[in-house]
Order: structure tokens, then sequence, then C-alpha cells
């Protein structure tokens, strides 16, 4: 009989205990899977295109790409996307996210307007984001003139120390000895930005990211645009920053404070790859056709 009282107390708390397990599993494993939860504030934002046949016969069909917001980062997950117009959505292993769109013939100097709207749940504080690997790459980032030895210097006269003091040394460096520049529609590459000691967001980011693999620090760049709260993107708020990996997840660093300043950081893609030419796309649009433009409206 006593032997069966223990019992009947020791059933229940085993169900509370493992209620209790399986209620942890689903907050820290599930939420990776299923992450909402994690992101408390919501983001509605929405750009569009104006597509344009500049000649005066009718155009052939053609292809428009533009880059949607990343699926999931430290700081935002989509939860919503939509547009005006059929598309299909081409979706990388890193969550950076293509919208193609096929354009039908367009009159003599015909007009063709595209819409994109996309709701968001993003943090002000990263969330934890697993690494995938990225600590155990041998070759970093490859961005242009990586090896090149005016940034080899630099990052020999950067102080040793541990990864966030080295952060800071870095990004000291560059604050000191680069001269702040407005965008430019092509990034001039690691080599340039250091021999002309200027440069725009784009620039200051990738030779950020460059000096941070040298040290061994995995980072990244971040194309995107940056904003007060929900609303519509205008090209004026295309802006770069640089990320870097540490303590579980990726942190942010704008050289331009525009993030520090209140800004809301939505990313279209990150970046943690160029190739030796520097003839990577920074772009987050394009159209292939003859004779057809494409802009992104303002409003």
């Amino acid at each position: 009989m006593r032997f069966l009282n223990k019992s009947v107390l020791i059933i229940p708390l085993m169900i509370i205990l493992f209620s209790i397990l399986l209620y942890i599993n689903h907050r820290v494993v599930g939420s990776l899977i299923d992450p909402p939860g994690l992101y408390k504030n919501a983001l509605h934002i929405e750009y569009s295109f104006l597509i344009k046949n500049m000649k005066n016969r009718a155009s052939r069909p053609s292809i428009f790409r533009v880059m949607a917001p990343v699926k999931r980062t430290a700081y935002q997950y989509l939860s919503r996307l939509s547009a005006g117009e059929l598309y299909r959505l081409e979706e990388a292993p890193d969550g950076n996210q293509r919208m193609i769109f096929s354009i039908g013939s367009i009159p003599p100097y015909g007009k063709r307007l595209i819409r994109i709207s996309a709701d968001l749940l993003v943090s002000g504080k990263p969330i934890y984001f697993p690494k995938n690997g990225i600590e155990n790459r041998e070759d970093g980032i490859l961005y242009a003139d990586t090896h090149s030895p005016e940034l080899m210097r630099v990052a020999l006269s950067i102080p040793p120390g541990n990864r966030i003091s080295t952060v800071n040394s870095i990004r000291e460096w560059i604050d000191r000895n680069i001269k702040k520049t407005s965008y430019k529609r092509r990034p001039s590459g690691i080599q340039k930005t250091l021999i002309d000691r200027r440069g725009d967001c784009t620039d200051l980011s990738i030779l950020f990211s460059g000096l941070c693999w040298i040290k061994g620090i995995p980072s990244r760049v971040v194309s995107g645009f940056i904003i007060r709260g929900s609303g519509i993107l205008s090209p004026e708020d295309q802006h770069d920053w640089a990320e870097f990996y540490y303590d579980g997840t990726w942190h942010m660093v704008d050289f331009f404070r525009m993030i520090d300043d209140g800004g809301i950081p939505v990313a279209m893609r990150t970046i943690e790859k160029l190739d030796n030419s520097n003839s990577y796309n920074y772009r987050l649009f394009g159209i292939d056709g003859d004779g057809i433009v494409v802009s992104m409206n303002r409003y």
C-alpha cells in the first residue's frame, strides 16, 4: 500500500517534469525552426519598380529580377511576401531570395509597374543564429584585393586581443583613417579604398569584413535599406553595413551610424563571398531586355 501511494505521487511529478522539458525543447530547439515568437516588432514594407520600353517598337519578352527581404537573419524574420504580378521565387541556402518576373511584350514607349509588399518581424537585439560551419571555413571571405599588401599592413597594425577588442580596434582604425563619401553605383575594392583613404558604406563594410577575416573573425556585408518604421522603401534608403559573428549570432557594424541613430535595417542580401575581379553586382534589381530600363520608385 505504501508503494502504491508513492507511485501515485511520482507519476504526476514525472508528467510535470516531462512537460517542462518539452516546453524548453520547443523554445530552444523549436524556435530555430519556427522562430517568429523571438522577433517582437512587426514591420510592413512596400516597394515598386517602373519598367519602360525606350524604343519605338514593341519589346520582346524580358526577365526582371529583384531581391526580396532575406528570409531570416539575426534581426529579421520574413513572414509574408506578395506582389501584384506572378513571380517565381529563387531561394539560396544562405537565406537570400530573388523574385523572378516574366515581363511580356511592352508597347512602344510603354510602361509596366511592379509592386511588392512584405511583412517582417524584427528585433532590436540579435537573436541566436546557428553558424552552420562558418567558423571552420579555411578560406574565409574572399573579397576583391583581400590579399593586397596595403590590407595586410593595416591588419598587422591592429593590436592582438579577443574578438570584441579586435573588432573595436578595426572599427576605430577605419573611423580614423577612411573618409566617408556618398553612395556610389559600384564598390571601389579594398585596395583602392585604402589608397584613396575614402569610401562609401559599401567600401567601408567590405574593408571591415576583409580585416576581420584576416584576424580570424567571420564577417560579411549586408545590403538593404534603413527605414524609420513601416512604409515604402525608397532608393535613398538603400544602405550597406557589416556583420561579424560572435557568441552564437551575427552583430551589426554600421560606419555611418544610421542604425545606431534609430534606423531599422531591412536586409535584402547577405554577401559572404566576392570574386577577385571585383565584378560582383551589388544592385538589388536588374532586367534582361533590349531597350528596356527599370527604376525603383521613390513613393
